[in-house]
């Protein structure tokens, strides 16, 4: 079974713990919550201005000390990490949301091994949130801990639960739209998901969760300045050195080139090769962790698809878990014009920390040439046959694209 969140749950299980693990001690109530908030703050699961507002509605006595400002990034750095990556799948490089390559989209799932603290942590949550169920900080932070845990079903039935008390909280509005758009075959934003967003800036404008949707949904709609009107404040309010700011740059840069806007400097540094004579040879691979796993993959190409490539065309190369989400755990963007060539695809690929290769015990290799540039698969791509291997596979294989996508 493919441990797809094995590394997540290292980096969050010792904070729900903390988090958790209280809500099931004897002693005050109100005192309780009070520790709950400052450390999930702490933890990064609250923003400053949630955990503001949630301490504000306890009773007053004995309020922790102020904490240090951290800013909305901790909490979209613990509640969208799935975001990010689904972010970078609607409009950046990976193949893995092709439904011909795809497994079953996922609903419930195990969670890895390791994991029996947390796992009796959230039960304990859940069994005080059935007999107190007027808190909806312990609603939603049983939301994300089933989805860390990948309980997907499990995740949308406390949030509707919640939400027949709070139907309007935006908290609960945001994390529905972000699980309807990871458990959709082909991580598309819909219309209902669109609907939740708006309901969403209407009462918190400057959500950034909410921005970040918007964008995509204007993206994969081909309405690519509103796309950057959504992102662009999204990236000014990222700290330089935040994870994922790079990514998001790169994405911007791509959407201000085909509406056609001026590409400020930083972004025309950041831009990905717009014709196959203009883009260099295939792009070196990031320093891998040479603790985990490194596939070896030579992609070919038939000499009459060769042939009909155009300026534009972008190569794809990516691995998904072969169970569980969809979301790429490594993935290059490369210049077909290089075929045939050969590459390797490590932890250094991933797009965020809590998705790459050692996550997983078996993943499916893809490569598809993209005649718009794009990671969603279209009618004319040329591609491979996907390729199952075990992550730590040490033998070279190779994809031939030798076929055009119906």
């Amino acid at each position: 079974m493919a441990m797809f969140v094995a590394l997540a749950i290292v980096m969050v299980v010792v904070a729900l713990a903390l988090l958790l693990l209280p809500l099931r001690a004897g002693g005050d109530p109100a005192a309780r919550q009070r520790a709950l908030l400052q450390q999930a703050y702490a933890g990064g699961v609250l923003s400053e201005a949630e955990y503001r507002a949630k301490l504000a509605a306890l009773p007053a006595a004995a309020a922790p000390p102020r904490a240090a400002p951290r800013g909305w990034i901790l909490a979209i750095a613990f509640s969208v990490p799935l975001l990010l990556v689904v972010l970078y799948m609607s409009i950046g490089e990976p193949d893995g949301l092709d439904p011909v390559v795809a497994a079953a989209p996922p609903h419930s799932g195990a969670p890895g091994a390791g994991n029996q603290a947390m796992e009796d942590a959230t039960r304990g949550l859940a069994e005080r949130l059935a007999q107190q169920p007027d808190d909806l900080a312990g609603w939603l932070l049983l939301t994300r801990a089933y989805k860390v845990m990948q309980k997907y079903d499990a995740a949308l039935a406390a949030l509707a639960t919640a939400a027949t008390r709070w139907p309007d909280d935006p908290d609960i509005l945001i994390e529905r739209a972000g699980l309807l758009v990871l458990l959709d075959p082909e991580q598309r934003v819909s219309n209902e998901v669109e609907q939740l967003v708006d309901r969403v800036l209407k009462a918190v404008p400057g959500d950034p969760q909410a921005h970040w949707l918007k964008g995509m949904a204007a993206y994969q709609a081909g309405v690519f300045a509103d796309a950057v009107a959504h992102w662009q404040p999204v990236l000014d309010s990222l700290p330089a050195d935040a994870e994922g700011r790079d990514g998001l740059l790169k994405q911007i840069a791509d959407a201000r080139e085909r509406a056609g806007m001026p590409a400020t400097a930083p972004e025309a540094a950041a831009a990905a090769p717009a014709t196959v004579s203009q883009a260099p040879a295939a792009e070196p691979a990031p320093a891998a962790n040479t603790n985990g796993p490194r596939l070896r993959v030579r992609v070919e190409i038939d000499p009459a698809l060769k042939a009909r490539l155009q300026p534009g065309d972008v190569l794809f190369v990516s691995a998904r878990a072969s169970t569980g989400p969809r979301i790429p755990l490594a993935a290059r963007r490369l210049n077909p014009a290089e075929l045939p060539l050969e590459l390797e695809l490590s932890d250094a690929d991933a797009m965020a920390p809590q998705f790459r290769l050692s996550t997983a015990s078996d993943v499916v290799v893809s490569a598809r040439v993209s005649h718009t540039g794009t990671a969603d698969p279209a009618p004319g791509d040329f591609e491979a046959t996907p390729h199952t291997t075990a992550s730590a596979a040490s033998e070279p294989f190779t994809l031939r694209i030798d076929r055009v996508r119906e």
